[in-house]
């Protein structure tokens, strides 16, 4: 049985565990997030939206809909709670094979290959 981790987490535009800009009840960014087996060197990439309830009701203010698919509805960002509900949340993710794994990390996540074609030759 393959266990993963999240190697790393990334936001697009500050360092999200020290930085956070803005005010933490009203928000929303990408995040990329490195996961791969555990005690193994390699990951793939997954993108999440973070937000919060106020950012969605000022986006529905201009928007008739939002349609979310990888995103984290948080009412109040604390990076340590954060990081704490992530981790849970991955260290679930189990299967025999990365397939198996990637099949369900892409209900949460948007992956880096999403969509991709291998072409022969």
């Amino acid at each position: 049985m393959i266990e993963v981790e999240i190697k790393s987490i990334i936001a697009n535009d500050f360092d999200i565990s020290s930085q956070f800009p803005g005010n933490p009840e009203n928000f929303g960014f990408w995040i990329e997030m490195e996961i791969g087996q555990k005690n193994a060197a390699s990951a793939d990439l997954f993108q999440l939206f973070v937000c919060s309830p106020a950012w969605i009701q000022a986006q529905l203010s201009e928007d008739r809909v939002w349609w979310p698919h990888a995103s984290l509805v948080i009412r109040h960002f604390n990076y340590f709670d954060f990081l704490e509900t992530m981790n849970n949340k991955i260290s679930q993710v189990q299967g025999d094979n990365w397939e198996q794994i990637v099949s369900q990390l892409r209900l949460l996540a948007r992956w880096e290959f999403e969509g991709y074609i291998s072409h022969p030759g």
